[in-house]
């Protein structure tokens, strides 16, 4: 189906693991896409280690949440404030999304476009239609751009996460600034301002206000700082689940909090957009390592 996009040796459409996947190698970095989802499960910049945390026991395809890499959150995160019986964190990233083109560009980077239209399905779980797309850049470091249209007569209201899953060494050796003096709703706790760097030693699910320049990940095990930028999200959400959350979520490895940190690219809370008729909304992330 995919067979134009195929570049022999660097690009292609495979099949593993029940799903598929857009594959691409170039002399910057390499990286897998499943189409169910638009979901980035794979980065690995060239001389690097894997970027991303994935669950081993994580499914993947059509109608399946895949646990780890970059979920795409749509049209809202978390519970559905008017409904919560509606999919946590939307609806998008269990369905079958097209892959409209791949590029390479003159700088050795590549770029794949993938997008998704409203359906009787979707429209039965939110009744506007739009089109979403998502620019995936594969170079020294992966730069996602998630735009939104609006294709209706009528406004809507969105919330919207690039919710990655960061591989580390050690959680123990994890370290995050870029939120010293920002308030927190916290989900497992009190409400707080942050002082100083993040660390994790118990179960965290924190929402941060006022917070659009990014974030930088230490990571001391693995010798490596990941570098967070990103444009149009003034929030941002740090997750993750500690060791009684691991042992209850049958995808989700015992001890799987020892070495993932999920900090997300969001429009969440008051930072929800409204997209006006005929207009686009785009929200970008980018991670490289340093």
């Amino acid at each position: 189906m995919y067979e134009q996009f195929t570049i022999p040796g660097r690009v292609a459409v495979v099949e593993h693991d029940g799903a598929q996947f857009l594959s691409v190698k170039n002399q910057l970095a390499e990286a897998e896409i499943c189409l169910a989802g638009a979901h980035v499960t794979k980065f690995r910049p060239a001389g690097q280690e894997e970027l991303l945390w994935m669950s081993p026991l994580s499914g993947y395809g059509v109608g399946k949440k895949i646990r780890g890499g970059v979920p795409v959150c749509w049209p809202w995160f978390s519970k559905n404030t008017e409904n919560p019986d509606l999919p946590m964190h939307g609806f998008i990233r269990t369905m079958l999304w097209q892959l409209d083109s791949v590029k390479e560009l003159p700088d050795g980077s590549t770029d794949a476009v993938l997008s998704i239209r409203d359906s009787e399905e979707s429209r039965a779980l939110w009744n506007h239609k739009f089109q979403l797309l998502l620019t995936v850049n594969i170079g020294s470091a992966l730069t996602l751009k998630l735009k939104t249209v609006n294709t209706d007569d009528q406004p809507f209201t969105i919330g919207q996460a690039l919710h990655t899953y960061f591989r580390v060494g050690d959680i123990a050796a994890v370290s995050i600034d870029g939120f010293d003096g920002k308030s927190c709703l916290n989900k497992v706790g009190d409400d707080f301002t942050q002082r100083g760097p993040i660390v994790i030693d118990k179960e965290v699910d924190e929402v941060f206000h006022d917070v659009p320049d990014g974030a930088v990940i230490h990571d001391a095990s693995l010798k490596r700082d990941i570098v967070i930028t990103k444009g149009n999200s003034r929030t941002s959400v740090v997750w993750n689940p500690w060791i009684a959350k691991s042992k209850s979520m049958a995808d989700f490895p015992d001890d799987g909090y020892l070495t993932m940190v999920c900090v997300e690219t969001t429009n969440a809370l008051e930072d929800v957009r409204v997209v006006q008729p005929g207009e686009t909304l785009e929200m970008t992330t980018a991670y490289a390592l340093r």
